[in-house]
């Protein structure tokens, strides 16, 4: 996995997104889209319940996949997104500062 944050990130923002569509795209979880295996998917969307930060997926344990049963983030999956936001924010500032004074 390319790095289990930003994935963790990206499949949410997924979620997020596909939350307010008429119907749910299983096409844009496939493997070429968030360049990670199914398995690291899975992985993802079982501690994402786990988690509280999703609902209305269903996983199967015997078989690989999920089924969508109305997904949405729950707030407290809105508030993941909106830390990473501001930590991803910070860091571009603070990597722009070092930028500007080279012996930092």
């Amino acid at each position: 996995m390319k790095d289990y944050f930003v994935s963790m990130y990206q499949v949410l923002k997924l979620i997020e997104y596909l939350s307010y569509q008429e119907r749910f795209n299983y096409s844009l979880f496939d493997e070429e889209n968030l360049k990670i295996t199914d398995r690291e998917l899975t992985i993802i969307l079982n501690n994402a319940l786990k988690e509280g930060l999703i609902t209305g997926i269903a996983l199967f344990p015997e078989m690989s996949g999920f089924k969508a049963l109305s997904p949405q983030l729950t707030t407290k999956g809105y508030e993941y997104l909106n830390n990473n936001t501001f930590m991803k924010k910070a860091y571009n500032v603070a990597k722009e500062i070092k930028g500007w004074f080279p012996l930092i």
